[in-house]
């Protein structure tokens, strides 16, 4: 014996329930009609109306019937897949950045700076994490037109770990394909690995070049995978900038994406000059996260 399909049971009750409506209608509306047939009229409205009746109040718990079935099977499936999920969750997010932030400041380029071309970029890095080797490593691309030792072209500020400022160590410098590599390494406080959540701070410059371009592209990669991460980019007025709009499409997010946010730090006519992307969901490494800068067209007159 073949079992019938439920969509088709279902179906066929709605089939039903909806012929019943029609019946009670029609059987309602005759009835209208044989006013001076009182007993007729009388028989008809009272069957009309049970048929209607009888398909309003099947079809409304047929419905409620269908909504809690839907609500207890996506309750089942969404406890199955945390029973699955749950004890894998802790590996996937071993090591990863808690409370991630990104603060960067682009300013224009001193009167007598030796390269006016290139911008100064000032940045801040903040994030909480489980452990921390002995010795963290601070490395930057720099131009090859650049010299990677000056300090008004690559710097360390302090760097914090739970309020303890690191002691730096020997810098050193390494060519590498696009340029040359500054090296410089931290030394963590006693401990090294160390066996609960600590929190770094980090500041740091370099130089970006600008010249008379129109448009800037300011970016920053994730190595790490993090929990939740928030970029915030201001620009100096004095680059003259016309547009600034940040761009999350090279994210890629461990789980569901949602609740992020992109938009203005400040309020019009000073939204133009700085920008807020929010993400507080996990991301994977490789996530990339870039502001566009429009300039105005007329510094290429020089």
């Amino acid at each position: 014996m073949r079992a019938v399909p439920t969509i088709w049971i279902r179906r066929s009750v709605l089939l039903a329930n909806a012929l019943s409506l029609v019946v009670g209608l029609v059987l309602v509306v005759i009835a209208a009609f044989l006013s001076e047939q009182q007993i007729a009229a009388t028989v008809l409205s009272l069957i009309g109306g049970a048929f209607v009746s009888a398909a309003v109040v099947t079809l409304v718990l047929g419905a409620l019937a269908v909504r809690e079935t839907v609500e207890q099977v996506d309750s089942a499936l969404l406890r199955g897949l945390q029973d699955v999920l749950e004890p894998i969750r802790d590996p996937v997010f071993a090591g990863s950045l808690v409370a991630y932030r990104w603060d960067c400041y682009l300013a224009c380029p001193l009167p007598d700076d030796e390269h006016p071309d290139y911008a100064y970029q000032n940045m801040r890095i903040s994030y909480r994490v489980d452990t921390l080797p002995s010795i963290l490593h601070f490395r930057w691309l720099v131009d090859d037109d650049l010299d990677p030792t000056d300090p008004m072209i690559f710097r360390v500020g302090m760097v914090f770990v739970d309020n303890e400022q690191l002691k730096s160590r020997p810098a050193s410098t390494t060519k590498v394909v696009g340029g040359t590599a500054r090296h410089s390494p931290m030394t963590c406080p006693a401990g090294s690995v160390r066996p609960s959540a600590t929190q770094l701070n980090s500041k740091s410059s370099s130089r970006k070049f600008v010249g008379r371009e129109t448009r800037l592209r300011i970016q920053a990669q994730l190595f790490r995978s993090v929990t939740d991460a928030e970029y915030r980019l201001s620009v100096d007025s004095g680059l003259k900038v016309t547009r600034l709009w940040p761009s999350a499409a090279e994210v890629s997010a461990i789980g569901v994406a949602r609740g992020g946010s992109i938009e203005a730090t400040y309020a019009a006519p000073f939204d133009k000059n700085a920008a807020i992307v929010h993400l507080p969901f996990p991301l994977q490494p490789g996530s990339t996260i870039a502001f566009l800068v429009d300039r105005d067209p007329t510094i290429q007159d020089g």
